[in-house]
Order: structure tokens, then sequence, then C-alpha cells
């Protein structure tokens, strides 16, 4: 396979996983807004529920949600939330 190939195979499934993310951060955070309100804050595990994604693609769904800086850890809070970044926001946003 040469370089191009390669680059050509990998972009969509990038672009995939990249809306599969997004579809994770919107749904969580629209749970939180359904619980509590506007928020800073989300668990992710809710909207992961909603979408039927398993523990595994949960988990690597929210590394590259941390890695792309759409989210963050909370250093206050005593479960697995995520605070929600200005980017993720921004990501909200898309269309």
């Amino acid at each position: 396979m040469t370089e191009e190939t390669r680059e050509n195979v990998q972009a969509p499934r990038e672009a995939g996983f990249r809306e599969e993310a997004r579809q994770l951060l919107c749904a969580a955070y629209r749970r939180q807004i359904e619980i509590w309100g506007k928020v800073t804050q989300m668990d992710l595990g809710i909207g992961a529920d909603e979408l039927g994604l398993n523990a595994a693609r949960t988990a690597a769904l929210k590394d590259f949600m941390e890695v792309a800086g759409w989210i963050e850890g909370d250093p206050y809070s005593a479960n697995d939330s995520r605070r929600i970044t200005a980017r993720g926001l921004a990501v909200l946003r898309e269309v």
C-alpha cells in the first residue's frame, strides 16, 4: 500500500470517528440539559447509553475528545463527569 493510498483509507475512518465522538458529546450534553438545565459538566456514560455504545468504544471516544480539547476532567467531581470546553461548545454548534 502506498502512502497516498494509506492516507485515503484512513481519512474516512478518522472523519467517522470524529463524527461519532461529536454525536456522543451532543447526546451527553443534551441529556444533562434535560436533567439539570444549562450545564458545563456532563456524564458521557449517559450519552453512551443513549447511543448504545459499549464501554471500550466510549473510553476511546472520551480519549479522543480530551485530546481534541473538547472536554477536560473536573478535579472537583467525585464521579467520572467531564467539563465541556469552549472548543467542545463550538463542536456542539456544528450542523
